[in-house]
């Protein structure tokens, strides 16, 4: 149950990074536990830590979108005769191509120029040990 493993991330947590391996014993979903609670980054969401100075235990999340892929700009691959196909996807994935008169094609050559206008969302989690640490955790570079 959750009294039973909710101890183990805040143990894991304040752990220092350099010390001693840690082995837990316990029941046979911990390791699935575990996992879940492990840093999550995909190509959506990010992670990062900063530092903090505080005396007790406060934990917070800062969640921002990363940025969208660039897109390809159509006109551009007409321009530089990139044919369908196969090697669009190469170029959608960032890498460069060859076409068959020779030439190397890089993504940046049909990327948009068009970029996002708006900002992307952001929401702070966080969790303290009182309403004196909330000024802090608002103040912290990292969120400003």
């Amino acid at each position: 149950t959750w009294d039973n493993i909710a101890g183990i991330s805040s143990i894991l947590l304040s752990k220092e990074t350099n010390c001693l391996p840690t082995r837990i014993h316990g029941a046979m979903n911990i390791k699935h536990f575990l996992e879940c609670i492990r840093p999550f980054q995909d190509s959506d969401y990010g992670s990062a830590k900063y530092p903090s100075q505080a005396e007790s235990l406060n934990v917070a999340y800062l969640i921002e979108l990363k940025e969208p892929p660039r897109r390809i700009d159509p006109l551009k691959l007409i321009a530089h005769k990139v044919p369908k196909g196969p090697l669009i996807g190469k170029l959608k994935n960032g890498e460069a191509i060859e076409l068959a008169d020779g030439r190397k094609i890089q993504p940046e050559d049909v990327y948009s120029d068009e970029r996002p206008k708006e900002e992307r969302p952001r929401a702070l989690v966080f969790e303290c040990a009182g309403e004196a640490h909330i000024k802090a955790i608002i103040e912290n570079s990292a969120i400003q």
